[in-house]
């Protein structure tokens, strides 16, 4: 798989679970728990703050609390570094893979006469004249 659907997939997997604990793991909020709600402000005539809405506001607050197991972090920590070392690269002297497209008219060699001419020549197509 390349990089890029790589990415793209893990991207919209991450998405997903997201969504998905979202949708599914808030449905099982109370919402009739307290009904009826006295002196609710959407209710007719009731001009206080609804009683359950610090439950509800308290099931949201939680819904994106996560506690991470010690072995769940240090399995991700061992698997960052053997990944590391299979991807190690020699930072100063990097070969272009994924931009070698750019370089491809750098690198080119002028291999007639002609060619390196017209590149000499073009040297001084902007060049202002010292006379």
């Amino acid at each position: 798989m390349k990089l890029h659907n790589t990415k793209l997939f893990f991207s919209f997997f991450i998405l997903f679970a997201f969504i998905s604990v979202g949708i599914f793991g808030l449905l099982q909020l109370s919402h009739m728990s307290e009904t009826p709600m006295t002196n609710c402000p959407y209710a007719e005539n009731g001009f206080s703050v609804c009683d359950n809405n610090f439950d509800h506001i308290n099931d949201w607050r939680q819904f994106s609390n996560i506690i991470f197991p010690s072995l769940f972090i240090f399995s991700f920590l061992i698997l960052g570094i053997i990944l590391y070392f299979f991807n190690k690269q020699n930072f100063l002297n990097q070969e272009q893979y994924f931009f070698k497209y750019r370089y491809y008219l750098d690198n080119k060699k002028l291999h007639t006469f002609s060619d390196k001419i017209t590149r000499w020549l073009s040297l001084f197509e902007n060049s202002p004249s010292l006379s």
